[in-house]
């Protein structure tokens, strides 16, 4: 029997765990029955840096995976429509993917690339081809949206963690698709969110079936909170340290960290003893790879 999934976000702004929120009232659209996924957007809805990577990862495994995807947004003049295009949303989307309306062929993100120290557009990751500007970009504006006076490493030491999390993809994560990273500075929020994005094996499925009964009695979160402080790797115990020191790196600057696994979403905060899980969201509608969102504090 085949089936329609509807996944309807919200008005107001959309983050990853609204996106979530949203995925789990459809059912999720990478259920067996399914063969056709709608997303409807609304003209209110206000899609933030995460949930824009997450959902385009998200659609554009499903259109590889041979479903019939459409995007549906109500009000091409709004303000998600014009964010998605100047983020480099539909550059980046799979052509099998429908649109409606359908996208012009004038991007906001290929006119104005690399011009405003606030965002940077969504860069495709492809596993075996590397993309040596990314980490740097990333790590610029970061430190310029912050007082680099206060932190005067910071652009090392995010240079070091962003190439840590795009070699991981690249050695790892095994996607049949593009992996992704952007960047968003919120001014009134004080806050930077950077994203990195794969449609991968998944991080805990990769290292789990690995590790036998000597890390059996942790549960996801646990595990999340292993990986990024000890490190554990599937290629034996020479490897897993690229997370650990990530971590590192982002903790010095009371980085918040936010994972999409496949069935879960896990929230760590910083703390004296390193990143703590705060939250952990279990039994979400499934979705491939392994999708890492650092929040930093960028005021005063």
């Amino acid at each position: 029997m085949h089936s329609v999934c509807v996944v309807e976000l919200p008005a107001g702004w959309v983050n990853a765990q609204k996106l979530d929120a949203a995925l789990c009232r459809s059912g999720g659209p990478q259920r067996p029955e399914v063969t056709r996924t709608l997303f409807l957007v609304h003209a209110e809805s206000l899609v933030m840096v995460d949930a824009a990577v997450s959902l385009l990862s998200l659609v554009n495994h499903l259109a590889w995976q041979g479903q019939e995807v459409t995007l549906r947004f109500t009000d091409p003049q709004s303000g998600c429509f014009s964010y998605l295009n100047r983020l480099g949303f539909f550059d980046a989307l799979d052509p099998r993917v429908r649109t409606t309306p359908c996208v012009s062929d004038w991007s906001a993100a290929r006119t104005f690339a690399g011009t405003s120290d606030d965002v940077m557009e969504i860069t495709a990751i492809r596993p075996g081809s590397r993309v040596p500007e990314v980490p740097g970009r990333l790590s610029s504006l970061i430190a310029c949206a912050s007082d680099i006076k206060r932190w005067p490493n910071l652009d090392q030491d995010v240079f070091t963690m962003f190439a840590e999390l795009i070699a991981n993809i690249h050695e790892h994560s095994e996607s049949p698709t593009d992996g992704f990273a952007a960047l968003q500075v919120y001014h009134r929020s004080e806050t930077a969110w950077a994203v990195v994005s794969d449609s991968g094996l998944g991080l805990l499925e990769t290292v789990r079936p690995a590790l036998g009964s000597r890390y059996s009695g942790l549960g996801d979160s646990g595990l999340v909170r292993h990986l990024f402080h000890e490190g554990v790797s599937r290629h034996g115990s020479h490897r897993g340290d690229g997370l650990p020191r990530a971590a590192q790196c982002a903790i010095q600057y009371q980085a918040k960290l936010h994972l999409r696994l496949a069935t879960c979403a896990v929230h760590l905060h910083p703390s004296r003893n390193g990143y703590v899980v705060t939250t952990c969201h279990a039994h979400l509608p499934y979705m491939a790879g392994t999708h890492i969102s650092f929040e930093f504090h960028v005021g005063a």
